[in-house]
Formats: structure tokens, sequence, C-alpha cells
């Protein structure tokens, strides 16, 4: 099994590393600072079995526009590299905006469920073709 930590912040990539390393599996781990536009020359078309992630959060600072063009440039890229029997599970404060993004991008919603972080709710949404 290959895993491949990817994401567009170097500080989000720099704490994956530490965190990785405290937990004694970061020589498993290949990390990557790339944006989530180019998932699609890192991976052949249908290479990724399973894609985690939690996506970035719609705020009242964030634009809206903004925030629906990472969205939809995720799932995009998700519906190129993920193989036809592969799983997708994020993690959003937004389940609503990521519902319809996903199921225009061909993905089916197979289970959903709310999480709390300290105060805040999240809900983990795992999708299928």
């Amino acid at each position: 099994v290959q895993i491949i930590a990817i994401d567009s912040q170097f500080r989000n990539v720099d704490s994956a590393k530490k965190n990785a390393k405290i937990a004694g599996v970061n020589k498993e781990i290949q990390f990557s600072r790339q944006d989530v536009g180019w998932l699609d020359v890192k991976f052949k078309k249908g290479e990724a079995e399973l894609i985690a992630t939690a996506l970035p959060t719609l705020t009242k600072e964030a634009h809206t526009r903004a925030y629906l063009k990472i969205i939809k440039e995720f799932f995009h890229q998700a519906a190129y590299v993920l193989a036809k029997v592969g799983r997708m599970a994020v993690c959003t404060k937004n389940p609503e905006v990521v519902k319809k993004e996903a199921a225009e991008n061909g993905f089916i919603v197979k289970e959903e469920r709310k999480v709390w972080q300290g105060k805040e709710e999240l809900c983990i949404l795992v999708f299928s073709r």
C-alpha cells in the first residue's frame, strides 16, 4: 500500500510530517506540497483506491466563489484519479455543498456521520461511484 499525503500549503505538509514521525509511520508516507489542480499529473487515471481529506471550510472571511472553485476542482480531480471501485472519505463543515458537488461528478454518498472536534461539529461523508 502506497500512502501519499498532499497539501497546497507547506505548513500543513510540515505538520503532517511531524505527526507521522511522532506516530512512527513517517517512512511509510510520501509527502508532497502540491495544489489540488495537479492531482491528474501526480496520479494516473483510476490509480487511487482511497482518498481521505479534510476540505477547506466556508467561513465569513472566505469568499464563496473562491471556496466553490476549490471544491469543484477537488471533485473534478477526484473523479479522474479515483478507481472505479474506490472510496473517498471527506471531512467537512459544509456537507450540503460537498454533497452537491460530489453528485455533479458522479459520486454517491455511502455513509454520513457527525463527529465533534472540541465544540465544533463536523461531518464525515464516504463516497463511491
